[in-house]
């Protein structure tokens, strides 16, 4: 996505090469120090296209589905550029609370994200008591079959 954007197209291409780093950290906290272009990153997020709408996976579940641990999963999680169109929302912890999102778990540090996750799955018809626990209904887990679309 953003490899594509020369310095020509850019709003403002009198500032310094140093200026648009730091403006480009503040929109993208995550991209530059932690990169999401890891193999292994980018094969969690193909798998995360495969999760329909609607539904809803665990770590555990898309770490089975990897080789790989619910941990690092977490973790390349935690740096996805592209949510929401990467739908790293639709990942929950096992025991049904709602996890984490864009790096914060539950209310640290502002609970913003955390909002926003409940949102983006409530707009999908993925419901969640107030204390974040998910309410199962028929339908909503997915574990699989994880078809990758690259």
């Amino acid at each position: 996505m953003l490899d594509s954007v020369r310095a020509e197209d850019s709003p403002r291409p009198n500032h310094s090469p140093m200026a648009q780093v730091t403006e480009f950290q503040e929109v993208c906290p995550h991209s530059l120090s932690h990169s999401p272009r890891t193999d292994a990153s980018k094969r969690v997020y193909a798998h995360l296209k495969a999760i329909p709408a609607g539904q809803v996976t665990t770590y555990a579940a898309l770490a089975r589905s990897l080789s790989s641990s619910p941990r690092a999963v977490g973790g390349a999680l935690r740096r996805n550029p592209f949510a929401p169109e990467v739908p790293c929302h639709r990942v929950i912890a096992s025991t049904g609370f709602v996890g984490g999102f864009k790096g914060d778990w539950e209310k640290a540090p502002s609970g913003i994200n955390q909002s926003k996750k409940l949102e983006l799955l409530n707009d999908e018809g993925v419901f969640f008591t107030t204390d974040g626990k998910l309410i199962a209904k028929p339908g909503v887990w997915f574990d699989g079959p994880w078809e990758v679309k690259r």
